[in-house]
């Protein structure tokens, strides 16, 4: 499952029992959620930051931060997690399906402004100059916000690497009914569960 040892539900107890008990509210346990089985308390500092660093986000731009950093950092399992929280009432598949391959999404000036900047944060940020925050600036983004942004998407390339690094798979709940054309978009790092690529 990873490329570590960590440690299986029915032997979870003290912290990692609490954090498995949290993380696998939705139904299943995510495979990043075993890796914290090291230090399940690291897990409880990251959650307060993602929090925080999400709170001054308007939902969507949030999403499509992440869904941006995720793509670029070819991270399956956080493309595959934010392409579900897009699909969840903020884009249609086909604008998805898009963004995934780098296309043209039908996204008004900012949102193309941000989902741009968040890919060249995420793939080469020694390299964004000022014309890149005056575009920001000038789709209206405030200096406050374009740090925000800056902010969120370099937490998901932190979060995503320690899956990667670690060999933990995309849940293949995360793919459940998603068209498979879609999800082989989205999958361009480390493959999910072989039942992934059956959905269609």
């Amino acid at each position: 499952m990873s490329f570590i040892s960590t440690t299986a539900p029915e032997n979870a107890h003290g912290p990692t029992g609490a954090l498995y008990q949290r993380l696998g509210a939705g139904g299943y346990l995510p495979n990043y959620a075993r890796l914290f089985s090291h230090r399940p308390e690291l897990m409880e500092h990251i959650s307060r930051l993602m929090d925080a660093l999400r709170e001054p986000l308007p939902p969507r731009q949030w999403k499509l931060a992440n869904f941006a950093a995720a793509r670029a950092c070819n991270s399956s399992y956080c493309s595959l997690a934010y392409a579900r929280r897009l699909l969840d009432g903020e884009l249609e598949e086909a604008q998805v399906h898009a963004l995934a391959e780098g296309r043209e999404a039908a996204l008004e000036d900012a949102e193309q402004a941000l989902v741009e900047f968040a890919t060249r944060v995420a793939s080469d940020p020694a390299h964004i100059e000022q014309a890149d925050i005056d575009r920001l600036r000038a789709c209206g983004y405030s200096d406050t916000q374009i740090f925000d942004l800056a902010a969120a998407v370099s937490y998901r390339c932190f979060f995503s690497r320690i899956a990667d690094a670690l060999g933990a798979p995309p849940d293949a709940e995360l793919a459940n009914g998603l068209d498979s054309e879609l999800v082989r978009a989205l999958c361009t790092g480390r493959a999910p569960a072989a039942p992934a690529f059956q959905q269609s």
